[in-house]
């Protein structure tokens, strides 16, 4: 009786210790993340405005800043989160290889984000293809940073590639929660101003003066507060899946963007065949886009219902068209090969996700396929 007793009192403390370590860690996360953040912020510095000021100079300097500014958050501060959050998955045990490779491989990352050509966002629709081209490596680049945080969620461990299927799964899930969260917390903050607003307790004027005195400094605690939210809602939605990890919300919903982003994107082809903008181009990008990351979300499960295998059938079908649409505005607007290859990757993943979805096989070579993309990111480095 004794010994039952000492075993649960040691199971217990266990217990404690592993709270208390996750508790620490989690405080940990937020404070270094967001002190990243607000530091940049708060490092911001706005020219002065007076009778004297040469408006062509502030202009230079303002550009000059601008870039020097997107260039840091890309290269430093994106890394060093990516770096930061890979941790959450090599602590408990902690895998001192885990740790370095991804320090490698994100440094090396760093340095390429660093090293790209940013001064075409001054003026990106002078050059679309260099504007494009610029989006293109960054958001490679970013999917690579995701790659390495992925393969530190197995601790490089190349037998558990499968497990990355739940990597993604949780990041979507994270997204999603924090999305939710942040849509209650926007709806109470809107309804507090409007009523605020409407009973004459707020004037917009005299707000506006007081977030852009002093060098934006009220502007800037407004950002950090903001940042310190974010970081904390993100590791709250981490812990939120951790504690229900069979919500399947990511594929639920998912499931309800695809019939909307389809939708969408028949109604952009149908208004392409009688109007013909420049604005098309952006707007194909953006749901190719949506349509790429929602095939990463919604995919086949086992006890799929017959009403599910017919919207991902659908689904993947538009998205086919939709990318034989795409491929035909590209090509008409910039010669880039490697978007052109990016479609044909595309599209023989959309093919082989109705043959699967029919034939009911190869379920899990469904994510095993999209490391081609990851393969075909990190070509894109290289040119």
């Amino acid at each position: 009786m004794e010994n039952i007793d000492k075993n649960n009192i040691n199971t217990n403390a266990y217990k404690n210790i592993i709270r208390n370590f996750n508790i620490v860690i989690g405080i940990s996360f937020i404070l270094l993340i967001s002190s990243i953040y607000i530091i940049s912020i708060f490092s911001i510095n706005i020219p002065k405005i007076n009778s004297d000021t040469n408006l062509a100079l502030l202009e230079t300097v303002l550009s000059e800043n601008f870039i020097f500014y997107i260039k840091i958050f890309f290269s430093f501060l994106i890394p060093l989160t990516f770096f930061i959050f890979t941790f959450l998955f090599v602590l408990n045990p902690i895998s001192v290889k885990s740790i370095l490779i991804s320090f490698v491989l994100i440094f090396l990352t760093a340095i390429y984000l660093y090293n790209l050509k940013y001064k075409v966002l001054l003026n990106p629709l002078e050059n679309t293809k260099l504007f494009i081209n610029l989006i293109v490596h960054i958001t490679a680049a970013n999917f690579i940073m995701l790659f390495i945080s992925a393969l530190s969620y197995i601790k490089y461990d190349i037998k558990k590639l499968n497990n990355l299927y739940d990597f993604y799964t949780m990041t979507a899930e994270i997204i999603i929660w924090s999305f939710l969260i942040f849509f209650i917390m926007f709806l109470i903050i809107g309804t507090v101003f409007a009523l605020l607003y409407f009973n004459g307790k707020i004037d917009i004027k005299i707000l506006v003066k007081s977030l852009l005195k002093n060098n934006l400094k009220n502007i800037k605690i407004l950002l950090s507060i903001f940042t310190l939210i974010t970081v904390s809602v993100i590791y709250f939605s981490y812990i939120i899946y951790n504690k229900m990890p069979n919500t399947k919300l990511s594929i639920n919903i998912s499931r309800t963007l695809s019939l909307f982003i389809s939708t969408a994107s028949i109604l952009i082809i149908i208004y392409n065949l009688f109007n013909n903008h420049n604005i098309l181009l952006y707007v194909c990008i953006i749901f190719q886009v949506l349509f790429i990351i929602n095939m990463f979300l919604f995919r086949i499960d086992k006890e799929c219902k017959l009403i599910t295998q017919i919207i991902y059938i659908i689904s993947n079908t538009i998205g086919i068209i939709f990318s034989v649409f795409c491929l035909k505005i590209y090509t008409s607007s910039f010669s880039y090969i490697f978007v052109i290859i990016f479609n044909i990757i595309i599209i023989a993943n959309y093919i082989h996700n109705i043959i699967a979805a029919i034939i009911k096989k190869y379920r899990n070579f469904i994510f095993i396929y999209n490391y081609i993309y990851v393969i075909f990111f990190i070509i894109i480095l290289f040119n």
